[in-house]
């Protein structure tokens, strides 16, 4: 179902079903979109307070829209910026989603190089995020970000903290606010959940975002750069575009991630995040013969490795394909066929963020 909806949520097409879905949810939109605004609005007044830090430096990372913008790939680049050329001890505090682990504490998810919990336990993109930074960067997860905040900065004097998916967390006033915008996705059909995908009116975007970050996940995207001056036209705001490259695919368990990619052909495709369709059309170059697209942050089992098994085999396919953030959770299931990963990774000049 949350497939189907996102699907949705970006189609350009107007049909039966999106007539009726509009008949259905609009009045839902409508009082969703009231709430976020009378919530701003009351943030925005400073009846309602938001925290700041006095000690550390508090880097937001965020988006308008729901699904997958690359901001996972972008907060591990911002984190090896200030912990490798700036050499700035770096926190980076997430929610903590698909994990078990209790987020009303404070979890501290990787220190001083070692990473405490396995992918399963303290979930995908919190064990992705521990494994590709470096070891004086510190991975905490806690629905409280307040704390989580006070605890890294006093406790684990940490200089640099970024929060990643914090920008509708109004209870926290950041020293800088990066919204990251899917270049081909932006804003969907333009309304608010549930007819649409935003989180809450790009009005938001003028009042609060510092910086805007065109994430473009696309091969040879010649309109890139006139996107980014229109948004820079549009919204009076420093932007930039961050091209994501599928730079190479590996096998599953290959700590040295030795590149197979002229190895790759006949693949089977299948993933658990939230905007899985760029992944797929960077598959296709491989002969993608099916996909199987799993609800965002899914548990996978032993069971769900053995239908893709029969799956892939059906269609005559070579081997299974998925994203890293799907490759965490799945290093210790058996599977017939050989299971690759697709690496991503951002190329961005990052200092130009900070000129």
């Amino acid at each position: 179902m949350k497939v189907f909806i996102t699907k949705f949520h970006y189609q350009k097409k107007i049909n039966i079903i999106s007539i009726l879905l509009f008949i259905l949810l609009f009045f839902p939109s409508l009082i969703y979109l009231l709430i976020t605004n009378i919530r701003n609005f009351l943030y925005d007044k400073q009846i309602l307070k938001s925290y700041k830090d006095k000690k550390a430096f508090v880097i937001s990372v965020g988006n308008l829209t729901t699904g997958g913008t690359g901001k996972t790939p972008f907060v591990i680049m911002l984190s090896n910026f200030f912990s490798n050329v700036k050499n700035e001890k770096t926190a980076i505090i997430l929610r903590g989603y698909g994990g078990k682990l209790d987020n009303k504490k404070i979890n501290i998810i990787k220190n001083n190089g070692e990473i405490y919990y396995k992918a399963n336990v303290c979930g995908d993109e919190s064990f992705l995020i521990a494994q590709n930074t470096p070891d004086n960067c510190v991975v905490l997860t806690s629905k409280n970000r307040i704390k989580a905040i006070e605890y890294a900065s006093y406790r684990l004097n940490c200089k640099i903290i970024i929060l990643d998916d914090c920008f509708q967390h109004r209870k926290i006033k950041p020293n800088l606010n990066l919204l990251l915008v899917d270049s081909k996705k932006q804003f969907g059909n333009g309304f608010v959940l549930p007819f649409g995908p935003l989180r809450e009116s790009k009005k938001s975007i003028k009042k609060r975002a510092d910086k805007i970050i065109l994430v473009n996940k696309e091969k040879n995207n010649k309109s890139i750069d006139t996107l980014v001056n229109k948004y820079k036209e549009k919204y009076n705001k420093p932007t930039f575009k961050c091209n994501i490259d599928f730079s190479k695919i590996y096998l599953l368990n290959d700590e040295k991630q030795n590149d197979i990619s002229d190895q790759v052909n006949n693949i089977y495709a299948f993933s658990a995040i939230g905007s899985p369709n760029q992944f797929y059309q960077n598959c296709e170059k491989y002969n993608l013969l099916n996909v199987k697209s799993y609800p965002d942050h899914h548990i996978y089992l032993q069971s769900d490795i053995d239908e893709l098994n029969i799956l892939a085999k059906k269609q005559n396919a070579n081997m299974l394909i998925t994203t890293e953030k799907d490759a965490v959770k799945l290093t210790s299931f058996k599977s017939d066929l050989k299971i690759c990963v697709f690496k991503i990774e951002p190329k961005f000049d990052i200092k130009k963020l900070f000129n």
